[in-house]
């Protein structure tokens, strides 16, 4: 009795180890390398540096789960045919108990749990490893061999066939927090720029804000206030035959205000193909250090317009520079009538309705209006102030928040040098 009882529980270590080093191999291969990197790099985890090491060299470990395997299907299968003589009913008992309880279900916890366990259970591992050295040392030395003859060299980490297994390297990182959603978004942005053509993000012709070569300083000053642009496309006869660009600090600094010609400030601008993909164009940017080029189209007309910020908000999100922030912060709600942010600058606001607002103890709006009251205003209270109407229609404790600016008509216009 004691013989059979010793039979049996041989065949169930046989099962669980067949079942151990199965699912450990599926383990291994489904762990996820970034998360591993980091607890090994970061966290200076000792299982994940060695776990790493194992996944940059795999034939060891491969090695150790495969004969880790045999040997226990061996060890079971003998154990449970010492007690019971016909083949035919070994064959019956052995082949469904290691098929389901030391392939599929090991497989299974190992392959939704991989990073967990591969850790926990790789000083279980090693041990078996040092105990079959004497099988592993010969089976990799003959590996080796094979591999000199056949020219076969070791594959040193998981090889990523297309683009596609890096999105779901990226996606399977995502899932186990190696990185944030935010990260991952930002790398299939990046990824999606290869097959990305110019046309599909630039700014279309019809919505280009571009002047003649013959057009004055005037002219060129008043656009760049009215529409927060700091680079204008020029042409010499039409919107296709785009010559260059004029960069706004550059009429910004030049002190030669009598001289109305803007062709000094024409600076040479890039044009591509409108099929280019826009991974390229950005290189091409950043090589060439503009910012700004002309799509054009199979004719060689002029298709649109695409900028550096345009490229980068395809990966990064939408991008407000100063003048985007000023807007969104001010809205328009008639024609002389606006609901403004008081925490934005007096130059600001005053960029945007076009009349002086001038006061040089204070910086913004909220200042001003406390100034000109002489305190804090209560929400609903008006005042009038430099030709402006101003009603409080938010306040903070101690400060304005927002307020409504009714342009009046004693209010001064803004001229092109303020």
């Amino acid at each position: 009795m004691s013989f059979l009882i010793m039979a049996i529980a041989g065949f169930l270590i046989g099962v669980l180890l067949n079942g151990l080093f199965a699912g450990y191999e599926t383990g291994f291969y489904s762990a996820d390398r970034l998360r591993i990197q980091h607890l090994a790099e970061e966290k200076k985890n000792p299982n994940a540096a060695l776990l790493l090491k194992h996944i940059h060299h795999p034939d060891k470990m491969l090695t150790i789960v495969l004969v880790g395997t045999n040997m226990a299907l061996i060890f079971g299968t003998m154990a449970l045919a010492s007690v019971i003589e016909r083949e035919w009913l070994v064959l019956l008992i052995a082949t469904p108990a290691f098929l389901v309880f030391a392939e599929i279900v090991p497989k299974s916890v190992f392959r939704r749990h991989p990073n967990r366990l591969s850790l926990t259970l790789l000083p279980v591992i090693r041990v078996f490893g040092w105990l079959l050295y004497p099988l592993i040392l010969p089976t990799l030395a003959c590996l080796n061999i094979l591999r000199r003859i056949f020219n076969v060299q070791e594959e040193t980490s998981p090889i990523m066939k297309s683009s596609e297994d890096l999105r779901n390297l990226i996606d399977e990182s995502a899932a186990h927090g190696s990185i944030e959603k935010e990260e991952q978004e930002m790398i299939h942005s990046v990824m999606d720029l290869q097959s990305t053509q110019a046309k599909e993000i630039m700014i279309p012709r019809i919505d280009m804000k571009a002047l003649p070569s013959t057009a004055t300083r005037s002219e060129l000053h008043d656009m760049f206030r009215d529409t927060g642009l700091t680079r204008i496309p020029i042409y010499t006869e039409s919107i296709d035959t785009v010559s260059g660009l004029v960069n706004a600090y550059d009429v910004l600094l030049d002190i030669d205000f009598d001289n109305e010609s803007i062709e000094r400030f024409i600076r040479n601008i890039a044009h591509v193909p409108d099929t280019k993909p826009v991974d390229d164009l950005l290189q091409e940017l950043k090589k060439s250090g503009q910012h700004l080029a002309i799509v054009t189209d199979e004719y060689g007309g002029t298709d649109g317009l695409i900028t550096l910020e345009d490229i980068l908000e395809e990966i990064f999100g939408e991008i407000h520079d100063e003048h985007d922030q000023a807007m969104d912060l001010i809205r328009q709600v008639g024609p002389q009538n606006y609901v403004v942010d008081a925490r934005l600058s007096l130059e600001e606001v005053s960029e945007v309705v076009g009349y002086v607002i001038q006061d040089d103890d204070v910086e913004t709006i909220g200042g001003w209006v406390m100034r000109r009251a002489g305190r804090i205003p209560l929400q609903g209270e008006k005042l009038s102030a430099d030709g402006f109407r101003v009603t409080i229609l938010e306040g903070r404790g101690n400060r304005i928040a927002k307020v409504r600016m009714d342009v009046l008509p004693a209010a001064v216009p803004r001229t092109d040098t303020e």
